[in-house]
């Protein structure tokens, strides 16, 4: 069954059953996403999400944010009996209905303030983390370049190798120490 075909028939079988309901369908933004379909009648408010590869999760009118489903089931004329049946539950119990803009404005509200807390979490982090890749970058670019020289001195025979400048200063500063070394020796003789 398609996920399309799936959450129109829970739409037909609701329909059929509560001719007066509400239904809003919410459409994922990936096709193999998770539909939510929210079914009001008279102040009361039951949701219910599709998932493809499980069926159907009915939420009770009294369920909190993030809670899950009270109960997964496989098709849609039975998540439609569960719908109706929690809708029945709540007005014979005489609970007040939950207002859906109060409801709506809950979940807005809890939504912004869990993508200002990442962000903001996120945002320090990932400055303190480019400034450590900008350390580490650039003593990256050193070692390599010092692998570099010293492969390519490796690969030369030695007979051909010349002496680049940094080897060729510490050659003349070991020569310069060794004939201070000389003199200062010749001088303590004399």
């Amino acid at each position: 069954m398609g996920n399309l075909t799936a959450v129109d028939q829970l739409n037909s079988q609701i329909t059929k059953r509560l001719h007066d309901a509400r239904v809003t369908v919410d459409h994922p933004a990936a096709p193999e996403g998770h539909w939510w379909i929210d079914v009001e009648h008279q102040g009361y408010v039951v949701s219910v999400e599709f998932r493809a590869d499980h069926g159907f999760g009915v939420c009770g009118p009294d369920g909190g944010y993030g809670e899950g489903p009270d109960v997964v089931v496989p098709t849609a004329s039975a998540a439609a009996d569960y719908v109706v049946a929690f809708l029945a539950a709540s007005r014979l119990r005489g609970e007040p209905p939950v207002p859906r803009e109060l409801m709506r404005n809950f979940a807005e509200a809890v939504g912004r303030a869990l993508e200002d807390l990442i962000e903001r979490r996120l945002g320090s982090a990932e400055k303190e983390l480019l400034k450590k890749l900008s350390t580490v970058s650039k003593d990256v670019k050193r070692l390599e370049a010092e692998v570099s020289e010293l492969t390519q001195a490796l690969l030369v025979p030695p007979a051909r190798r010349q002496a680049t400048p940094a080897k060729k200063m510490a050659f003349d500063y070991k020569k310069k120490q060794r004939k201070t070394v000389k003199a200062s020796r010749s001088r303590s003789r004399r």
